[in-house]
Order: C-alpha cells, then structure tokens, then sequence
C-alpha cells in the first residue's frame, strides 16, 4: 500500500512538471485613465494638459512603437539605437512627451527633476542614462547609437520661447515582476515654469502587467 501512494506521489508531481509551462516574461499595457482631472483632456493613447499656456501630451509607447521612432516623429528617420537593449518583456516604461509653450512668457524646466512616476505611492524611478550609455560603448555603431539615442531622450535643461516646442522619451523602470491589473499609475509633471510662474500636473494612467508563457507544444 505504501509503495503504491509512493508510486501516486511521484505521478502527480511528474505530471506537474510537465504542465507547468514556461514564463517568457510579462509584457506591459498602459492606457489613459477613464477619471481625469481639470486640464486633462484623453486623446486616443495619449492625455494632453494645458495651463497658462503651457500644453504637453503624455503618451506611453508599446514595444513595437519604442522600437519604430519615425512613428513618433519624423524627425526620428532613422532605424531604432534601442535596438538589441530591450526585449518587450524587459523595456522599461516608455514616455513620448510634448511641451508646447502657448504662452507669452519664456516656459523652462528641467527633465530630469520635473518628471516622474508612481505606482501607488511608491515610484517608479528613472533610468540610469549613463548605465545605458557605458552597456552601448563596445557595441557596434556605438558613437552613432548613443547620438541616436541622445537625440530621442528629454534629458536636459531646457528653455522654451513662445511658439516653441520639445519633444522627447523619458524612460522609468518597469515594476517588480507580477500580473497587475488595472492598477493606477501615476505620471507627475511638476517645477515647470512659465516666467515666475510654477505648475504642476498629474496624470493618470492605468497600467496592466500580463504573463506570458510559452506556447504549449
């Protein structure tokens, strides 16, 4: 009777093994939250926001986006340089931002600290330019990859005069690996001024994380 249940006990475990699937990794979904607030208007993917003349669009960007740059802006005519650096289950959360200055005054900010992310209450950081930048150095076309990339990233201070615009990706890290489902993220703008002026903005989104296992044979 004993060897039988033995016998039993090592079926079902086999069995288990066997349907246990492999996970390749989750891919992420973002889309615009259905509640917005005052000056936050949806416009497809994308949220646009606007206050004394300072107008901005947020919109988060899929693998196949990240990885196609004209699609985003025709001046980006050029093959990805993000290319081999993330797959869709390791790219981080990708932003394409406009900055629109519709005002009469000069609007100025600095990317690196008017920008940021939040899951909850706990955000999602930046990613380490410099990091990316040093993995690049040894690869092939490194020189033509990071002037590529440094093209497409909003990294550093910037003034804007009336009638001018900015447009860029910032890059946050992905949240800790798990299925999520419509959990709110939160995308802040904030120390953005137009003359003496500061403004702030909250964005919200909504923010999926889906498992994916490997087909069954």
């Amino acid at each position: 009777m004993t060897k039988i249940k033995i016998s039993l006990t090592v079926v079902l475990v086999l069995m288990a093994i066997v349907s246990c699937k492999t996970i390749l990794g989750y891919k992420i979904f973002i889309h615009p939250d259905p509640v917005l607030g005052d000056q936050i208007t949806p416009s497809g993917d994308a949220v646009t926001f606007e206050k004394e003349g300072i107008w901005g669009a947020v919109r988060p960007l899929a693998y196949h986006e990240f990885n196609s740059p004209s699609s985003q802006n025709s001046e980006w005519d050029f093959p990805s340089p993000f290319e081999g650096v993330y797959d869709e289950y390791t790219m981080p959360i990708v932003i394409y931002l406009v900055i629109e200055n519709r005002s009469d005054l000069s609007i100025s900010f600095n990317p690196t600290a008017s920008f940021s992310l939040f899951l909850g209450m706990k955000p999602l950081f930046p990613i380490q330019y410099d990091d990316l930048y040093h993995g690049l150095y040894m690869s092939r076309g490194a020189d033509t990859r990071l002037n590529l990339i440094r093209k497409m990233l909003l990294r550093s201070y910037l003034t804007l005069n009336p009638g001018e615009s900015a447009r860029g990706l910032l890059l946050f890290k992905r949240p800790r690996e798990r299925e999520r489902k419509s959990v709110k993220i939160l995308f802040r703008a904030r120390r953005i001024y137009a003359g003496n002026d500061e403004f702030d903005f909250i964005i919200p989104f909504v923010l999926d994380m889906e498992k994916i296992t490997e087909p069954s044979s």
